[in-house]
């Protein structure tokens, strides 16, 4: 077991798209493309509160890395073209990343606050800078201060590749991201099955962790209209 769960998230409702599949058993995560500009998840009351850290727009866990508030047109990676980037949910979202040194062993850690869910699963939007080589994102569902089960969540780009500035060498590995390499990118819609804790009636804690697997490269990933609720057919 990994540390002491942090008392941090007040999970939200009721924001969904059509065409939204419910995990089954077997498959605890499932993704699609999130259309933009749909939902009232995210996270425009500008703070962590839901994390447990009214008025707190940054947070630095034990394990090294960050979190924090960003804003569209914010610079927050030493690559170009998070800039660019349009969050599904109003202007603001939650960034996750290893420490500016890009460390690898430092990591990004935070927790919601315990939650009873009330539908079968829950909801996120999320954007990686690069692909799964490069970092690594999972999820914890506590109960009761234990960690009772555990997901590697895939690494999605939604098609987004940084640029190099000009004082910049290449990445190792990442020969695809250059001087000229822009493209942006679409938040991708992920499902977490909490259908037992929901059956249940149990509550819960839901903990993200992301740190970059690539030494000096601090590759974040950008979370945004994190639910508790089940889709629903408009």
């Amino acid at each position: 077991m990994r540390g002491v769960p942090l008392p941090l998230l007040l999970v939200l409702t009721g924001c969904f798209d059509d065409d939204l599949t419910i995990p089954d058993v077997e498959d605890p995560v499932q993704k699609q493309l999130a259309p933009i500009g749909v939902g009232e998840c995210g996270f425009e009351d500008g703070d962590l509160s839901g994390f447990g850290l009214p008025g707190e727009v940054e947070a630095f866990p034990e394990e090294g890395g960050k979190v924090l508030i960003v804003e569209e047109g914010m610079s927050f990676s030493w690559l170009y073209g998070e800039e660019e980037l349009d969050f599904p949910v109003g202007t603001r979202a939650l960034l996750m990343r290893s420490n500016d040194a890009g460390e690898v062993d430092s990591e990004a850690v935070i927790t919601t606050n315990p939650f009873v869910p009330q539908h079968s699963v829950f909801v996120m939007d999320q954007l990686s800078e690069v692909e799964g080589p490069g970092l690594s994102l999972e999820v914890e569902i506590l109960d009761e201060g234990f960690i009772v089960d555990r997901w590697d969540l895939p690494i999605e780009t939604g098609g987004y590749i940084p640029e190099l500035l000009p004082e910049h060498d290449a990445i190792d590995g990442f020969e695809h991201i250059d001087h000229h390499s822009h493209v942006d990118g679409q938040f991708v819609r992920t499902l977490l099955d909490v259908s037992e804790w929901h059956e249940d009636a149990e509550e819960i804690q839901i903990r993200f962790r992301q740190h970059t697997l690539i030494p000096s490269n601090g590759f974040f990933t950008v979370l945004d209209n994190l639910c508790d609720g089940e889709p629903t057919e408009l």
